[in-house]
């Protein structure tokens, strides 16, 4: 940590303009994205896949999901700091060593997701719940619907804003510092009201774009199913929009979503930590030399 952040010089971390950079950053750089992602893209859509067709209920089986989700974002995210912090070529697999990394990322990301679910969420989602099943009378699939993207944004609300400076653990893992969850709160002390308005800005934006792409994904498979739609067979066309958001939710939406949600967020992080400890890769590698 520089000498400025022990002085408690004031930072400012531009909030707007640190979210356009962060989609700017992971959208215009293709190649990186392909190249960090693919293997935890792979590792998500298998698992996606295994959810869809599993010949049980998907209720019981989706919290397993979004649990197995950490170890492949983990290693997304770690990844993708590293190489936006350092400003290195992407490669298909971190170099070495990256497993003791990895794993305090894993435990980071596991600690986050605690502050998500442990949190005064579970209130807030049965309210939610409670409410929409009395407006949706029922409608199973009116209630999928209005029922996911309030939960989330709950959660981003109850999760990311009290903890959002520690989330800048990810970038101290990265940098190979100290990332112990004090070290992070102290860290992120001059930006904490910026990091927490960028975190919530980016989390709603990213999750109206997650929700249009469903919206579009699902009308698009309806489209193509509407002659059979016209079979009397399938008269219950609300129980077949049920059974396409489930699929093409769990088995394309969310997989894909999770990766590119992951970069934006590490990239996020990784702007807010070059502000807030006034990173120089040069700097810090000239120092490492010496230790």
């Amino acid at each position: 940590m520089t000498a400025a952040n022990h002085l408690g010089v004031s930072r400012r971390l531009p909030i707007i303009a640190s979210v356009i950079l962060a989609y700017r950053n992971v959208l215009m750089r293709p190649g990186r994205l392909f190249t960090l992602a693919v293997l935890p893209a792979v590792v998500c859509l298998t698992l996606g896949g295994i959810l869809v067709v599993a010949p049980w209920r998907i209720h019981p089986l989706s919290p397993l999901f979004l649990l197995l989700l950490l170890f492949p974002m983990s290693y997304l995210g770690l990844a993708w700091t590293r190489c936006s912090i350092f400003d290195q070529q992407p490669r298909l697999i971190l170099r070495r060593p990256w497993i003791t990394a990895y794993l305090r990322a894993l435990a980071c990301y596991s600690l986050w997701t605690l502050c998500l679910v442990i949190w005064p969420a579970p209130v807030i989602l049965i309210a939610v719940f409670v409410a929409y099943g009395l407006v949706g009378g029922g409608d199973a699939f009116s209630n999928l619907v209005s029922f996911l993207p309030v939960s989330w944004l709950c959660l981003v609300v109850v999760g990311v804003i009290p903890f959002a400076r520690l989330f800048l653990s990810l970038p101290l893992i990265a940098t190979n510092q100290p990332a112990l969850p004090l070290a992070a709160w102290r860290l992120g002390s001059n930006i904490g009201f910026q990091l927490r308005s960028a975190l919530f800005l980016l989390a709603v934006t990213f999750l109206a774009v997650i929700l249009l792409c469903l919206g579009l994904l699902i009308a698009a498979a309806e489209w193509a199913l509407y002659p059979a739609l016209l079979d009397p067979a399938f008269h219950d066309t609300v129980y077949v929009r049920y059974g396409l958001a489930l699929p093409i939710s769990f088995g394309i939406v969310v997989p894909i979503g999770s990766v590119i949600g992951t970069t934006l967020f590490a990239e996020l992080l990784a702007i807010a930590f070059r502000e807030a400890d006034s990173w120089s890769g040069f700097r810090e590698s000239i120092f490492e030399r010496f230790d």
